[in-house]
């Protein structure tokens, strides 16, 4: 069992744990993609490197906590098949290509956002991992609950945003990277990444969503109907 808890979680952890190195290595270099992004203005040096600064540090936060939610938080079970050296490979790239859009030799090119739509894309960044912290905490708290019961059926949440959201935690998340990528004046990385994150947990959003319903339809009437809820994006899907 304890083999098996080391297997589902080691692909996670190490793309997660991945990417802040990468993230440090791509500062290295300016990726400057040819133009400049939508939102972005000429600063100063001092300018430019707080930009930079924050970037990286709102990057390596997220994955940081990620990780060490995979050890700490988080319960696989191992549904989804990971692998590791695809996982390190995805996420390394990831962070390359963030860390040279944001170095400080590719926004002294392209610019950076006015202060005020950085602040705003910081604060974003902010709500969303406090929330998706909140959201992984909380079913960490179900899962508890269900073990001292001595039961391992899963339980239909309700509490906070999952009323109105099947998955909130997938839904601050994207938050973080949409707040990223204002910080980061929409450049075409920052840009990427959200539309990518968003594809790719779509996936787990759709299959939590469906698992509720039919736990809803089995008898847990515990927290509402879950069919009524959005399954990622509020208002959207």
């Amino acid at each position: 069992e304890r083999l098996h808890a080391l297997q589902v979680r080691y692909p996670w952890f190490c793309g997660y744990a991945a990417a802040p190195f990468a993230f440090a290595a791509g500062r290295n270099f300016a990726l400057t993609g040819g133009f400049a992004p939508p939102l972005a203005r000429a600063a100063s040096a001092a300018v430019v490197g707080s930009a930079s600064q924050l970037s990286a540090a709102m990057f390596v936060l997220h994955f940081a906590r990620r990780a060490v939610e995979v050890v700490a938080v988080n319960d696989y079970t191992g549904t989804w098949q990971r692998d590791s050296r695809l996982e390190i490979v995805y996420y390394a790239l990831w962070g390359l290509a963030a860390g040279a859009a944001s170095s400080p030799a590719a926004l002294a090119v392209v610019g950076v956002a006015p202060s005020a739509i950085r602040l705003a894309g910081a604060a974003a960044f902010t709500v969303g991992e406090f929330g998706n912290a909140w959201a992984h905490l909380e079913l960490r708290r179900l899962r508890a609950e269900r073990d001292a019961l001595g039961t391992h059926a899963y339980v239909v949440p309700g509490r906070g945003p999952f009323a109105y959201v099947s998955s909130p935690h997938y839904t601050f998340e994207l938050l973080s990277w949409c707040g990223y990528a204002l910080h980061s004046a929409l450049d075409p990385t920052s840009v990427a990444l959200v539309a990518i994150s968003a594809a790719a947990m779509s996936g787990f959003a759709a299959d939590r969503h469906a698992r509720y319903v039919a736990l809803h339809k089995a008898g847990d009437r515990s927290n509402g109907d879950p069919s009524t809820r959005w399954r990622m994006i509020p208002f959207v899907w």
